[in-house]
Parts: structure tokens; sequence; C-alpha cells
């Protein structure tokens, strides 16, 4: 065997002894670009933070730390979190950063905030700490939009429309109706992201790389502390698992879905041919050629975001499809999808709601456009069937050739 030196690079220390290339390949930094995550997991900063006070709090009660070294380490840490990383800051990922910050602050006493830890438990810590307040997010802009659904259905009560089947007019109903149905299809995807919460809420610190940990560590309490409702209960399971993720994704989708079929009867009323609706101008614009057009731009771009956000689920499942059970590196690509499509939930839903909120209605236009078929449909039906002597089937059949006439 060769003699063992380290050799530094920026961002790693690692062994002489291997074959040129790969010291090469690490010496011109181009795999420690490859495989770097911190530009993306540095939005995880602050719940890195928080888990590591939490868990040298556990070391601490465990007797591994003295309380000088607690003392000292948490004060660096909290000094860390009132603080962002500047921009071009260079890391292999946030756990990295956040030792390298605090070796600066407090020294060498900074590498026991990895005894007993592995960067395996840590991410999927930080990912269900930050998930847990996105759906929160998420759910309170739904709300807001369900309220404005309420206030606007209220408002229009009264308001008479055809009602729509094959895009054809089926029957009469009240927009108010048509608006609600908004709110209760919201109200489930909210109901979806709640029961999602309870699978996010389950804390997996304490489970080492894959096998646990060996320090007498209180997991109920290190779960409390980190606002977790229970732990996980098996330290393979909880490291190799992303379902809480590709549940988050799916049923955003779901709600995008939602929003996109909503978008998409908007966009229609909205044109000459229906002119049920005006979206406010702030959200659109006008052709750069056809100044007299007002083209529903918010609306559209929702619609168009909805296809990234069905792309992100399936950019994590198949990620995720051939993985063998235990940590693989494929899974640090489970966060762009999972931010991605946080903020596009929360974005579109906030641009939604000020749409409803400033949409003018033209009532005239919805009485106006509805067709006598639209008006005798089923209500003619039902007499012919009742004084006629006919069954249901009878009684549409004959009413179909009168109105063919």
């Amino acid at each position: 065997m060769p003699k063992t030196l380290w050799y530094k690079t920026p961002a790693h220390n690692f062994y002489l002894g291997f074959p040129k290339q790969s010291v090469m390949c690490w010496a011109n930094g181009v795999v420690d670009s490859f495989q770097q995550s911190f530009s993306v997991d540095k939005r995880l900063s602050e719940e890195d933070i928080t888990g590591t006070i939490a868990y040298v709090e556990a070391l601490y009660r465990a007797g591994i730390l003295s309380m000088r070294e607690i003392l000292s380490i948490k004060k660096g840490l909290l000094r860390m979190k009132k603080k962002s990383f500047p921009d071009g800051y260079k890391a292999e990922d946030i756990h990295t950063a956040v030792e390298t910050g605090l070796t600066k602050l407090v020294g060498g006493v900074a590498g026991k905030i990895h005894t007993g830890r592995s960067r395996n438990e840590q991410i999927v810590t930080d990912e269900r700490m930050y998930l847990k307040k996105e759906i929160l997010f998420v759910q309170k802009e739904m709300q807001g939009l369900q309220r404005e659904i309420i206030s606007k259905a209220e408002k229009w009560h009264k308001v008479i429309m055809p009602g729509y089947t094959h895009l054809q007019q089926a029957q009469p109903i009240l927009f108010s109706f048509y608006l609600m149905s908004w709110f209760f299809a919201l109200e489930r995807d909210k109901k979806r992201l709640s029961d999602c919460y309870k699978r996010v809420d389950i804390c997996p610190l304490g489970s080492g790389a894959l096998a646990g940990n060996t320090y007498k560590l209180n997991r109920d309490k290190l779960a409390r502390k980190l606002g977790f409702s229970k732990v996980s209960e098996n330290a393979l399971d909880a490291v190799s698992d992303r379902d809480f993720i590709i549940e988050f994704l799916s049923d955003a989708a779901i709600l995008m879905s939602h929003l996109s079929r909503f978008c998409e009867d908007l966009i229609i009323w909205s044109s000459a041919e229906f002119g049920f609706i005006r979206i406010d101008e702030g959200l659109g614009t006008s052709s750069s050629l056809m100044p007299q057009k007002h083209n529903p731009d918010a609306l559209e771009l929702i619609r168009g975001k909805t296809g990234r956000v069905y792309g992100n689920l399936f950019n994590l499942l198949t990620v995720m499809k051939g993985l063998p059970m235990g940590y693989n590196k494929d899974m640090q690509e489970d966060k762009p999808p999972m931010f991605d499509t946080a903020e596009i939930a929360k974005e579109c839903l906030k641009v939604f709601t000020l749409t409803v909120k400033t949409m003018k209605v033209f009532p005239e236009r919805m009485k106006e456009v509805m067709s006598e078929v639209s008006l005798l449909g089923r209500p003619g039906a039902i007499p012919l069937r009742r004084d006629g002597g006919k069954n249901y089937l009878q009684a549409c059949c004959t009413l179909n050739g009168f109105l063919k006439v």
C-alpha cells in the first residue's frame, strides 16, 4: 500500500494513493462542482441549524458533551442562525457549510456536532421540517382563496348562467353554485395535505447512517424539541424514505390540476365569444401587434406551471424507482422538485385569489347566451312524463324531436 497522505482541494480532504486519473478529477474541480448540492440545499440552513441545536442538546443530556462545550456550540449556532451564507460561498452541502462556519466561530469543538450523526438522517430531518412548514403555508393560501370564493358567491348569488357538459349548454345554474364547486374541490385538496402532514411529521433523527445510534439519546424528547409528533420506527427505512415528498408532490399536482381547470373556464369565459367575465388588466397584457386584445397571461401561466408540477412528481418517482434500500446519492435530486413545487403552489394560489377578487362579471351576457334548449331540457321533460304518460326516456326523446323542429 502506498504511503497515505492528505491532499487538499477547496471543499474536501482525501487520500493520495488513488489512481492518477482520480486525483486529477478532484484536483481540477469538475467532480467537486458536480457532486455539490449546497447551491440547492442552502435553503435548508435554518432547519439544519435548528436540528443541530436539538441534537447537541441530546448529546449533552446523554453525557457526551460537557456544559462548556454545549454552551459554546449553541452560542455559535445561534449566531449563524441570524445570518445567511454570502453569495458565492463554497461548500459540498448545507451540513458541511454549517460545520465549517461553526468551526470558524468556536474552533475544533464544532466537529462534535456530528458525533453519532450521519448526513443521511440529517438531510431527511431537514426536509421533513421544511415540508411541514410549507404544507401549512400552502393550506393558508388555499383558505384565503376559499374565503374569496365564498365572498363572491354571496355577492353574485342571484346570477343565473348556463351550465355546461361537453362544453355545450346543458342546464341553467346559479353562478354562485358554479363558484362553490371550486370551494369543495379545494376542500378535498386541503384535506389531502392535512393527511400528508401526518406522515411528514415523523422525526428520523437518531437513525444514524442506516442502523441507528449507539449513544443513549432520548429520541422522543429530541422529536418534541423539533416539533415532531413521533419518531421513526426503523432506521433503515427512515434514511431510505422519500415517500413523504412524493406524496406532497402528488397532492400538489392534484391541486394544480384543479387550478388549471378553473383557469381554463375563466380564459374561455373572458373571450369575446362568451363575454361572461373580464380579467383585471393587471393580470394580463395586450398584444404587441394587436393592442385591442387583452391576453389572460396570469391564468395561462398557472395552466402552464401545472405541467411543471406534474414533471416534478414524475421526476422524483423516476429517481426513486430502482434504488436499493439505504441512502443513495441519487436522492440528492429530491430537493429541486420539492422546492419548486412548494413555490409554484403558493404563487399560483396567490395569483388565482387575486384573479377571483378583481374579476368583473356580466350577468346580462350570461342570461343573453342561454338558449331555449338550455332552459327547456330536463324541466320540459318532466311535465311530458307526468301528463303524457311517458317514461322519462320517452319524454326526453319527444322533447328532443320538438326542439329540433
